[in-house]
């Protein structure tokens, strides 16, 4: 089945999340890397050079760089994945970056990072996390570590986040924590809940306040009482 237009644009062509496959061996590829570096915010990447071409491919047909224990190993790339806060387009990128089209697709985020170490796969070589680079490496981090974990787990979680704020929660930033966190699924089913429960501890940091005192205080310095109260 084919991927319907958004607005008239195709969501192949016109994304925010988008996977990179660049090649050490070319040039263009490495300044693009470069450039991603630098003037991007959200990226992670990482050198695969352990791949090998399964049983199922003609390699007679591909190119072979490398013998390894009688395994044959693909030709060593990185995978990018970038996230941009506004969508582009697939060209632009291209464009902007000095590479052809074809080493760009969009992609599920999340999926996306998963792929990185081959998480889930383990047909492939498994790489470490440690070998990622970039500032969507801790969205990484934290989506294998919530990865495994029942709804319980996950709802107890939430439940140890918003009773271990030291501050007043807002929906907003809860739901971010959430979305950020492969939480959202858990938050959407029992938003009511989790919102009641907000209220409930940001009331308790009111009466908290009162309890202590504190009623005059700037609110720089009833969040020192607070964190103070709570050692």
């Amino acid at each position: 089945m084919s991927e319907k237009k958004v607005n008239g644009k195709h969501p192949s062509l016109y994304n925010r999340n988008f996977l990179l496959l660049l090649y050490p061996d070319n040039v263009s590829h490495m300044k693009a890397l470069e450039y991603i570096k630098n003037m991007v915010d959200d990226f992670a990447y990482v050198l695969h050079n352990k791949d090998e071409f399964l049983e199922s491919q003609d390699v007679e047909c591909l190119e072979i760089d490398e013998l390894l224990d009688n395994h044959i190993l693909k030709k060593e790339h990185y995978h990018v994945v970038l996230k941009f806060q506004n969508k582009r387009y697939k060209s632009a990128i291209a464009k902007e970056f000095g590479i052809e089209e074809k080493f760009i697709r969009a992609c599920n985020l999340d999926g996306s990072l998963l792929y990185l170490v081959h998480f889930d796969d383990e047909d492939k070589f498994q790489y470490s996390v440690d070998d990622v680079q970039g500032a969507l490496k801790l969205r990484l981090q934290k989506l294998i570590a919530n990865r495994g974990k029942d709804e319980d787990a996950k709802v107890l979680d939430l439940l140890d986040f918003i009773e271990s704020a030291t501050t007043t929660l807002s929906v907003t930033s809860f739901s971010r924590y959430c979305a950020t966190n492969g939480m959202w699924d858990i938050y959407r089913r029992g938003a009511s809940i989790f919102n009641q429960c907000i209220k409930e501890h940001n009331g308790n940091l009111s009466l908290l306040a009162r309890k202590q005192g504190f009623e005059q205080l700037t609110n720089e310095d009833l969040l020192k009482a607070i964190v103070n109260y709570y050692g």
